[in-house]
This record gives structure tokens, C-alpha cells and sequence, in this order.
């Protein structure tokens, strides 16, 4: 009010009104024109930000994601877990490189626990050749056993590698014999194969059993002193469950052994293929073992007995593995089809994605 009062006196002193009254208003109009212009230009620095920084959100926004895939159901004629087993064991009773192979292997592994005094065990005899992480478990028995009686830690870490070695070279062999004797190739031809696997996949091979050591001895380290025994044998199983395909894999395969890891966990997941069923069998056939164990703990040299016990045992654990090698062939199919829709599924949606018109 003052402002504007003042405004009338200066009005009635003889100044030209419209010379205040131009100036107020072309400073309002300059001033509107600033507004409206600076407003102009924050609008277009707006909608540059938004053309600039939406296109990808649009795109993005615009594809249609791929519906999640259903569990693969295995098809009825899927040969069942009996046939599998079946055909384990008489792969290895009729395979002689196998035979051979399971042989040698239980006597030198023998000769490895008797060093450090774990070869007057049946009940570990009968593990020697187990599937991982069972065998693991032992070798880490070893570890500690040889750093006792060696009174230091380099010999025994130098003896324990050179047996995760052996491990490895055991896994390719045998699981490539298997392969073949399903296949019907002969044995000549089988040995050749399998030696030619083994450059390629050693090291491949010496990190899988690597990762079932790191699970036993989280196992014995870790969950036991919480859990006790049961803490000990439920990581092993669940690795059991979960990783009974990773060495077939990888070694049939063309994958590393994180692939070969995510593959035997898709088997595992495929509705009625006996999966459960299989592993359950194979733990039935570790505690039955166990049990009919002949002889007595403490006896240097094994009996003729216990050296029967042990080398059956044996071909019972690589026919167990034989019967896995099978399953995985007859499964792996299913997994190999599924990749493919999954990826013509996304390749879909992705050109769905492109097409899309773009959100205003």
C-alpha cells in the first residue's frame, strides 16, 4: 500500500504517468518473458533429460519377460532306476579295463591309508572307491593322519595332493570305461578313449573333488561341533544328492565344473526320475557295508576275508557309479531340450521387446 500511494504523489508532482506506468509494465512483460522463457527452457531441459535417460527404461519396459519354466516331468518308457542299476553293475562285472581299474585302485589305495595307519580299517576298505563327497571325507582323514605321523604338514599336504590327484585321474577313467561299456564300444577302443580324456580334463576333475573336500571339511570343522554326527552326514549327503552328476559331466561334457555343478543340480530338480530313490539305494548300500564288515579293527595285515570284502566293495561303488553314468545319459536329453526352448523362449521375447513401441 505504501508503495502504491507513494506512487500517486509522484503522479500529482507533474511526472508522465505512463512513463512509470510503461516502465512497470515492460518490466512485468520483461519479466513474464523471463518467466516464460526460463519456464520454456527448463520444460525442454526436462523433456531433453527425459529422451535422453528413458529410451532403455521404454525398451526395457516394452519387452515381455519369458514365462518361468516348469519342471521337466520325465516322459513314461524313461528307463527306470532298476534298468539303471542294473545296467551299473553288469557294465563293470563285464568290462575288464573297469574290473582291472577297481582292482589296482582298492590295492593302492590301500597301500596309501596303511602309511599313515588307516589300513587296518575294513569298514574305511570298503569306502576307498566311494562316490564324492564319501571318499572325501576320508581323504581328509588321511591329511590329518599324515600330519601326525609325519610330525609336520609339508610331507602330508604333498602326499594328500598327489591323492586328490589320483582321485582325479580315478574319476575321468573310470566314468569315461563307463560310458563306452554302455555304449558297447570295446575295451581297446574304451581304453584309448579314456586315456585321450585326460589332459583335457585333470585339472577340471582335481577342482570338483577340491569343491567335495571344501564340503567335508565344513562338515567336520564347522557344522559338527554344533550339530555333532548328525552335522557331519547331513552336508554330506545333501552334496551327495545334489552333486552325484557333476564328474559325469564333466567328463562327458564339454563344461566347466560350475556348469557341470548347475547341470547335476537340473537332473536332480526333473520330476520322476527316481533321482531320490537312486541316491537312498546308494546310502542303503554304504550302511550295509558298514555293518557286514569282517574282521577286526587293529590287524595290520587284512585277512583273505576282509581283502574279498574290500575289493567287492569296490565294484559295488563303481557299479553304483556305472549306474549314474547311465542316468545321466538318459536324462541328459531331457536337459538338452529344455536349453533349447529356453532359448528360443527368450530370443522370442526379446524380438517381442524390440518390436514394442516405445511409452510416451
Amino acid at each position: 500500500m505504501s508503495k502504491q500511494g507513494g506512487g500517486e504523489n509522484v503522479r500529482r508532482r507533474g511526472d508522465p504517468p505512463k512513463s512509470s506506468s510503461t516502465r512497470g509494465s515492460s518490466s512485468k512483460s520483461s519479466s513474464g518473458r523471463g518467466t516464460s522463457s526460463s519456464g520454456k527452457r527448463r520444460s525442454g531441459s526436462a523433456q531433453a533429460r527425459t529422451s535422453t535417460q528413458r529410451p532403455s527404461d521404454r525398451q526395457g519396459r516394452g519387452r515381455q519377460r519369458a514365462p518361468a519354466r516348469p519342471r521337466i516331468r520325465v516322459p513314461e518308457g524313461t528307463p527306470s532306476i532298476a534298468v539303471s542299476m542294473a545296467r551299473g553293475l553288469m557294465t563293470t562285472m563285464t568290462s575288464p579295463p573297469l574290473v582291472a581299474l577297481t582292482l589296482v585302485s582298492v590295492l593302492l589305495l590301500w597301500a596309501v591309508f596303511a602309511s599313515v595307519g588307516l589300513g587296518s580299517q575294513p569298514a574305511i576298505m570298503s569306502q576307498y572307491l566311494g562316490l564324492p563327497p564319501i571318499h572325501s571325507a576320508l581323504d581328509l582323514d588321511f591329511l590329518f593322519s599324515a600330519a601326525r605321523v609325519g610330525g609336520g604338514g609339508g610331507a602330508a599336504l604333498v602326499a594328500f595332493l598327489l591323492l586328490i590327484v589320483f582321485r582325479a585321474f580315478f574319476a575321468v577313467v573310470a566314468v569315461s570305461l563307463a560310458a563306452d561299456a554302455h555304449g558297447g564300444i570295446g575295451s581297446g577302443e574304451a581304453t584309448r578313449r579314456a586315456t585321450s580324456l585326460l589332459k583335457g580334463k585333470m585339472t577340471r576333475l582335481f577342482l570338483i573333488e577340491s569343491g567335495f573336500l571344501f564340503v567335508a571339511l565344513a562338515s567336520l570343522a564347522v557344522l559338527a561341533g554344533f550339530l555333532g554326527l548328525l552335522g557331519v552326514i547331513l552336508p554330506l549327503v545333501a552334496a551327495l544328492y545334489v552333486g552325484a552328476y557333476v564328474e559325469t559331466a564333466a567328463v562327458l561334457e564339454d563344461i566347466r565344473p560350475r556348469q557341470a555343478t548347475r547341470a547335476s543340480f537340473e537332473v536332480t530338480k526333473l520330476l520322476r526320475s527316481g533321482h531320490p530313490q537312486m541316491v537312498s539305494a546308494y546310502i542303503a548300500l554304504i550302511i550295509v557295508l558298514w555293518m557286514i564288515a569282517p574282521g577286526r579293527p587293529g590287524v595290520a595285515t587284512p585277512t583273505v576275508a576282509v581283502w574279498v570284502y574290500a575289493l567287492v566293495a569296490g565294484l559295488l561303488n563303481v557299479a553304483f557309479l556305472s549306474a549314474f553314468v547311465h542316468r545321466w545319459l538318459v536324462l541328459r536329453p531331457l536337459l538338452v531340450q529344455s536349453s533349447d526352448d529356453d532359448h528360443a523362449a527368450g530370443e522370442a521375447a526379446e524380438g517381442d521387446g524390440r518390436a514394442a513401441p516405445p511409452r510416451k
